[in-house]
């Protein structure tokens, strides 16, 4: 994997170190060592970077703090058959949970439970010796939120929710851990959730040997205890009680993108003789923890094995001659101590070389240059193939290329299906009761036939889906990805919908199903993604300069920017052609927490899944999310996977980024084509607007004198074509 560099970031760093750039052209050698340096802070590190399990806190990036114990979440509420996805805590019956800790020093610990309370206020814990009360917490039952008090937590709807119990770490132990729910009212109880083994293989990727075996109850105050789990004592499997310590992860690691060391802020760029690096961080390691750093180099500004070194250790200070003048960094960071972290609070680099510049050069006039960049997550989401058999079959069952033949543009082709998916045909079986929900759209939509065989299109008359959400987001979703259109599945508080990526807003966007909507911004008229409205409950007054910069726009196309500090909550809502008007920003506020399944090749890839979303008893006890996290949404302890990085849940597709360079010989130019396209086929350019030819990732471009145009994208194996760079030059001998 490439990593780019931003453009805008080489100009701050030009615009910063000007004094101490001394790289000259060719012919303007001072005899002297030519010296680059370049300065990242930790802010500039965290923004620029891939991280993982690491953080930005007080101008230093530290490893994450915060680990969940759990082995509930595979089968986690999943029904399939085997009867109710929870157990029951009452004046009869005790449940118990075992976890084996290594090191169990931490700054807090919390037990998390995901339960309904009936007709009780309390429940008791016992730690080990130790025994507390944990009160239900009192709330509206009419919506899903989180109820604070003192420092116990839960997330509810209804009786129904995930509760986190605090309590003293210091009643932990290295090893094993007993941890006992009881109740002392003789009335009322408690169902508490469960996962049964029958499902495991359902919702993770890992192969069990031996079952856990670290759940049990008692019916006869604790004098002995069984693994027969359930309201009929007929199941094996684990409760759904987690352990929370708010303590340091054991490792992380930050990945630089690949970085011009010259740093050249051109569109065409010159080659350099680089005679030595050297790279220094300002860091603090207290005893137990470390970081190790590793560098690479290149002659391209793409990764190749075959122009690249591989990565090697390198030490503070050490003079490294680089096989090229593009680098990539990685640091690691570890500790054995969970209540410490290594800091690391910035990276320095020191280049020594030369630019040959050749003196041709200055003959080249840059006229027009449209260079899109690519933000790539640090996660790898796993897409669906375009082709796979049932997208084809959804796409012909139901002739959705009927439905959007009139569309004016990419944009209003995912409208139309939008409205195909909140009117089609939807089977009685998808209540939100059914053993095991389907992610596969032909088992939710109909392909119902009129008595003269005519396909039965745009029938329902409601204003919205009296079925689960869930199934209207992934017949959109399906519907979007047959014509090659990346989609995938979103949460909001107590809502499914969809996300697509497009193309001519250059953007995701938020789509719902179930009511045939989705929001724009009231002043560019730019469609919302979750996270812009995540951005606008939050009161960040940056989000519509980000929303111009994502979706291709500049300031100068809005009236009076001015104006738009007060106007942060000008967000409209597009209704679908139906006769029923959607409830303004009916989900606006949910989107304070939000995540997203990491993958959406359900078809392909069956398993896993969570066995519970959006429906049943729990609130989306699967540990398999891509959660999005931020000041005003912090991290929901029964999950173990975040990101406040705006790339990781919103990476930019289907475009491609080139980079540039003056060949050795007079009038030609090498190219290089990077693009992160989900089910890409080929590389598409057009020379002098000669028509679109396959195109090679890397080649040279012979120029002729006048002008000269290059033009590149990418296509996937639905014959899309993504976003065009573009670049036209004027040549003069």
């Amino acid at each position: 994997m490439s990593y780019g560099i931003t453009r805008a970031l080489f100009a701050s760093l030009l615009l910063l170190l000007l004094p101490s750039l001394l790289i000259q052209a060719d012919g303007a050698d001072s005899g002297g060592k030519e010296i680059l340096k370049m300065k990242w802070d930790a802010a500039k590190i965290f923004k620029e970077c891939n991280v993982s399990d690491v953080i930005l806190s007080n101008l230093s990036i530290t490893l994450k703090k915060g680990v969940l114990i759990e082995n509930d979440s595979p089968g986690a509420a999943g029904v399939s058959g085997y009867g109710p996805a929870s157990d029951v805590i009452n004046s009869g019956c005790q449940v118990k949970k075992i976890f084996c800790l290594e090191n169990p020093d931490a700054f807090c610990a919390k037990i998390i439970f995901f339960a309904i309370f009936r007709n009780i206020g309390e429940i008791e814990i016992k730690v080990n010796e130790h025994s507390f009360v944990y009160r239900f917490l009192k709330h509206d039952q009419k919506k899903w939120h989180y109820v604070r008090q003192n420092s116990n937590e839960a997330y509810t709807v209804g009786n129904a929710g995930v509760y986190y119990a605090a309590f003293p770490p210091e009643w932990l132990k290295k090893g094993e851990n007993t941890v006992i729910f009881s109740l002392k009212e003789k009335s009322g109880n408690c169902l508490i959730g469960l996962s049964d083994y029958r499902n495991f293989d359902k919702g993770t990727s890992i192969k069990y040997r031996t079952w856990p075996l670290t759940s049990m109850k008692s019916f006869d105050q604790g004098k002995t205890w069984t693994g027969n789990l359930g309201q009929k004592s007929n199941v094996k499997g684990e409760y759904s009680i987690r352990l929370y310590l708010e303590q340091y992860c054991r490792e992380g690691a930050v990945i630089s993108p690949v970085i011009d060391l010259t740093g050249q802020d051109t569109a065409i760029k010159a080659r350099a003789d680089l005679s030595a690096v050297k790279l220094e961080w300002g860091k603090r390691t207290p005893a137990e923890t470390g970081i190790r750093f590793f560098v690479r180099s290149g002659q391209i500004p793409l990764y190749s094995p075959d122009a690249w070194t591989e990565w090697a250790e390198y030490r503070a200070g050490q003079l490294l001659k680089p096989r090229g003048q593009y680098l990539q960094w990685k640091a690691v960071m570890a500790s054995g101590n969970p209540r410490l972290t290594p800091s690391l609070k910035a990276v320095n680099i020191q280049s020594e070389g030369k630019l040959i510049k050749p003196s041709w050069a200055d003959s080249v006039y840059i006229m027009e240059y449209e260079n899109q960049h690519i933000e790539r997550s640090s996660f790898n989401y796993e897409y669906e193939n375009y082709k796979h058999p049932d997208l084809v079959k959804l796409r012909t069952a139901f002739q959705l290329d009927s439905v959007v033949k009139d569309a004016a543009g990419e944009f209003d082709k995912i409208l139309k299906l939008m409205h195909w998916a909140y009117l089609v045909p939807f089977g009685a079986g998808i209540s939100g009761k059914e053993k095991d929900f389907s992610w596969n759209p032909l088992d939710h939509a109909l392909s119902e036939k009129t008595a003269g065989k005519r396909l039965m299109m745009n029938t329902y008359e409601q204003r919205r889906r009296d079925k689960i959400c869930t199934a209207s987001a992934v017949v959109l979703s399906n519907a979007l990805l047959s014509f090659g259109i990346p989609a995938r599945h979103v949460n909001i508080a107590g809502h499914e919908i969809c996300e697509a990526w497009s193309k001519d807003f250059r953007k995701w966007v938020f789509l719902d199903a179930t009511r045939d909507y989705y929001y724009y911004d009231g002043v560019t008229g730019v469609p919302l993604s979750v996270l812009d409205l995540h951005n606008v409950n939050a009161g960040k007054n940056d989000w519509r300069k980000q929303l111009l910069k994502n979706s291709g726009n500049c300031l100068e196309n809005v009236a009076e920017q001015a104006q738009y500090p007060q106007q942060l909550f000008d967000v409209r809502i597009r209704q679908g052609d139906n006769k029923y008007r959607v409830e303004a920003n009916i989900f606006l506020k949910n989107t304070d927490y939000f995540r997203i399944l990491p993958r959406n090749n359900l078809l392909s890839q069956k398993y896993p899944i969570p066995l519970n979303h959006g429906r049943g008893m729990l609130p989306w006890p699967w540990n398999g999310y891509l959660n999005w996290t931020d000041e005003s949404a912090p991290p929901l302890k029964h999950y173990s996977i975040f990101t406040c990085q705006a790339r990781d849940l919103y990476p930019t597709l289907n475009q491609v980024e080139f980079s540039l360079e003056y060949g050795t010989k007079p009038g030609t130019v090498k190219v290089w084509l990077d693009t992160f396209t989900p089910n890409f086929t080929r590389f598409a350019t057009d020379l002098d607007n000669s028509g679109w030819k396959t195109g090679k990732s890397e080649f040279t471009w012979d120029l002729h004198e006048g002008v000269n145009t290059l033009r590149a994208c990418s296509e996937n194996n639905a014959g899309s074509q993504g976003i065009v760079s573009k670049i036209v030059l004027n040549y003069v001998k």
